[in-house]
């Protein structure tokens, strides 16, 4: 519980200086945890297991299951490293193609 107290202030700051359902909005982060958390449970694995096939602490996984991670477990890298931990390495892609390449549902594009 006291790492989960340690990012929620950082994660309210970035969170809410954005408009709810954009890119970074807390719906945002809640969508992008609950992506990762079906993609492992569809793979059939726990937390536990993906942190141990990652060397990381469970809490990372954790985190960032439950819409809160840093912008680190948001990283290339990170993500590619779950997405082979989980079986799924074209995971990356799915994640970029579905929540960063999307347009900005909060502007007007002309």
């Amino acid at each position: 519980m006291v790492e989960l107290w340690k990012r929620l202030p950082e994660h309210a700051r970035r969170a809410a200086s954005v408009k709810p359902g954009a890119h970074r909005s807390v719906e945002w982060y809640a969508s992008v945890g609950k992506f990762f958390r079906q993609e492992r449970e569809g793979a059939g694995l726990d937390r536990h297991q993906v942190a141990a096939r990652m060397e990381v602490p469970v809490n990372q996984i954790r985190f960032l299951e439950v819409g809160v991670p840093t912008d680190e477990e948001l990283s290339s890298d990170f993500v590619e490293k779950y997405a082979r931990a989980i079986g799924k390495p074209w995971l990356w892609a799915s994640f970029e193609n579905h929540f960063r390449n999307q347009p900005d549902p909060t502007k007007t594009h002309f």
